[in-house]
């Protein structure tokens, strides 16, 4: 019995940090509001009306300023790995970013800004979410190095 109390307390280690390390993961629903607000911040720089855009630049800056105030753990894993598969979900994020504002005419109906609107904030959501779960997964489970932190 005795013998046993070591591999048990580790694993009592390892299941806290886990925890810690789940409890510290952005909310969802920052996510949300991040993904909504650059979805429309993209609809409305599709208008390509100078002062709308200015206030998707305020629309952008409020959702970053969210995204950094509740974020709560200030490690990320920077090694090669993580780094590939962040580049791989990112082009991925930014494939639609990019087309449909070549595809959209300058003076779409309203619908299809609306559209355009939200199948970016659907990437972008998905995107911060597969970002964070990766992350929250790796850390908890302790699959990294000493300097593959940032």
């Amino acid at each position: 019995m005795p013998q046993d109390d070591p591999r048990s307390e580790i694993e009592d280690l390892d299941r806290s940090r886990a925890e810690a390390i789940r409890a510290s993961a952005r909310p969802a629903w920052v996510d949300a509001v991040m993904a909504v607000l650059l979805g429309v911040a993209c609809a409305i720089a599709l208008t390509r009306q100078t002062l709308l855009v200015a206030g998707a630049l305020v629309l952008l800056a409020m959702a970053l300023v969210l995204f950094w105030r509740f974020t709560r753990r200030k490690g990320r894993l920077t090694d090669d790995r993580a780094v590939t598969t962040h580049y791989a979900r990112y082009f991925l994020l930014m494939l639609p970013v990019f087309v449909v504002p070549m595809v959209i005419a300058p003076n779409a109906p309203i619908w299809v800004l609306v559209t355009a609107g939200a199948v970016v904030a659907a990437g972008v959501f998905a995107y911060l979410r597969l970002d964070e779960r990766y992350q929250v997964k790796r850390l908890a489970s302790g699959d990294y190095g000493p300097y593959d932190l940032s």
